[in-house]
This record gives structure tokens, sequence and C-alpha cells, in this order.
């Protein structure tokens, strides 16, 4: 299994999430900006969605909204996403992933199925990077 975060998704750090929405069934699709040479190549961004995991934004250990909330009431927190720079890429378990913020803000991301991608990433250079919690990442 590889639990470190792979070395591509180190370009991604720094980041400005740029867009925060839900998609139907509690998807979360995140947008960053791509930091360094914008349009050197493939996309202007990363691109982020959950597949089948569980999600929760939290600020300072408290649970602020998470993929089971009604969408009204996840729509503000997503908006304080907006401009926030990513700071760090974590895994918190053998199965789950976090997301931090520079401003404290965290997405946690919490694994349901053992045999299905938990989320993926698509890079500027439209590679995908995948975190299974069968088998870690992949490429």
């Amino acid at each position: 299994m590889k639990s470190k975060i792979p070395e591509v998704l180190g370009s991604i750090i720094g980041s400005k999430c740029f867009t925060a929405e839900t998609a139907a069934g509690g998807t979360l699709v995140l947008g960053f900006e791509k930091v360094g040479n914008a349009g050197c190549c493939g996309s202007s961004h990363w691109r982020f969605q959950t597949e089948t995991c569980s999600w929760r934004i939290m600020y300072n250990d408290k649970i602020l909204c998470g993929s089971g909330d009604e969408e009204i009431h996840i729509e503000g927190f997503l908006q304080k996403l907006i401009g926030e720079k990513l700071i760090s890429i974590e895994r918190i378990s053998p199965f789950d992933i976090v997301f931090i913020f520079m401003g404290g803000m965290e997405i946690q991301l919490l694994s349901q199925s053992k045999g299905r991608d938990c989320f993926n990433i698509l890079s500027p250079e439209e590679s995908c990077i995948t975190f299974s919690p069968a088998g870690g990442w992949f490429e």
C-alpha cells in the first residue's frame, strides 16, 4: 500500500481554492488554481472530486457541515473555502485523508468502501491521482 502522498500532488500545495460545490449524491467538487506556469499545457487548474467517501468540513475541531447535510446548510461553508490556500494533504488513518487550508479549515475525507475509490484529483497536466482504501494512492 502506498501511504505517502504522491510527489505530483506537491505542486497543488499553495494553490487557492477557486470553486467549491456539491453535485448529485453529496459529491464534493473543488477547483484549485495552478501555481506557476498557468496555461503551459493541459488545464489551468486542479480538479478534485469525491467518489465513494463521506466528507466533512472542520474548523477548530468542530464539524461545520458534511456530506449528509442539506445543500442549503453546506453552501455557506463551501463559499468560505473560496480563496483559501491549501497548505497540506495528510493521511490521518490507513483509510482517510485531510486537506488543510491556511485559514484553519479542513476537509476530512472518510472512506466508506474498501474496494472503491474514495476520491480523485485531475492535475493541470490531466493526470489522474486516485485514493483507494484498498491500495492507497494510484496515478
